[in-house]
């Protein structure tokens, strides 16, 4: 499919119209269960609503913004986390909810460095949950690349040992005989998280071999175009032709518990939003 710059814009258009109205009047986007595989725990969109307004961040409309950082701010704990529901509180929420308001400017910078309670001492890597009360809990490394990329986006300083335990959680995941993660599907998802969190171009190219032999649904590939904006129009083409009629993405398992599957259209729709924005043209790479 040839792809112009007039066709990019209007499928954008299309697509944050279709953003704005699937946010809720709370300011939350919302999460769905997938239908062939319903989870158990019940839907809680405060990861949705971070991951929109991460991905998106000053390119929603300020009156959407505001009120998705304010259902954001709502939820916050006292202790300065954030939880799921009613479980305990997780470094991958903390991550994106304190990366959402930081970027935005309603909390310190400096706020990021409370995701250093999460840390399995002595060498590492973050917990998803207290490493201390939940030490047999299997560290993954979608969420050690969100904690990265928040404490990058706040802190003056990462240290070699926490950039180092993050990049060999990502790839004993890659090689690992098991599903890749504790809690994401897709490896497309990790493309995105390690981009994101600025592992080394070695790190993402592992990533990327481990997707390219594998047939990629909207979700997928608009991950991988934020990943890497560099890459062919074909796949923006693919983008553009999977937009539905009222210019939504289909969201497709995108986390799971140990039952089911979630998944988010406001979530799809974001990303794909985020990949063709920064898409800048045609490329040779095939």
């Amino acid at each position: 499919m040839s792809v112009g710059a007039a066709d990019v814009r209007q499928a954008l258009e299309r697509g944050r119209a279709a953003l704005a109205k699937l946010q809720k009047s709370d300011g939350s986007f919302p999460i769905t269960p997938n239908p062939a595989r319903p989870p158990v725990f019940p839907l809680d969109p405060i990861f949705s609503t971070a991951s929109v307004v991460v991905a998106l961040g000053p390119h929603l409309p300020s009156t959407s913004l505001e009120a998705a950082l304010r259902f954001i701010t709502a939820r916050r704990r006292e202790d300065g986390l954030w939880a799921w529901g009613e479980c305990p509180a997780d470094a991958d929420d903390t991550a994106l909810c304190l990366a959402a308001l930081i970027d935005s400017g309603w909390v310190r910078a400096s706020d990021a460095t409370a995701l250093r309670r999460f840390w399995r001492q002595p060498t590492g890597p973050f917990s998803t949950c207290d490493p201390i009360e939940f030490e047999h809990l299997p560290n993954d490394p979608v969420v050690n690349c969100n904690v990265l990329y928040c404490l990058r986006l706040g802190a003056k300083e990462i240290s070699d040992r926490e950039r180092q335990a993050v990049s060999e959680s990502v790839i004993h995941s890659l090689n690992s005989r098991e599903h890749y993660s504790a809690f994401y599907r897709s490896k497309t998802t990790l493309v995105y998280a390690a981009a994101r969190a600025g592992l080394d171009a070695s790190i993402l190219t592992a990533c990327m071999l481990a997707v390219r032999s594998a047939p990629l649904d909207a979700q997928g590939m608009a991950e991988v175009l934020a990943a890497v904006p560099g890459l062919n129009s074909d796949l923006v083409g693919q983008l553009l032709l999977a937009q539905q009629s009222d210019g939504r993405w289909l969201g497709t398992p995108w986390f799971f518990d140990h039952v089911g599957d979630f998944c988010s259209d406001a979530y799809a729709t974001a990303v794909v939003i985020e990949g063709l924005s920064h898409w800048g043209g045609p490329s040779p790479m095939k």
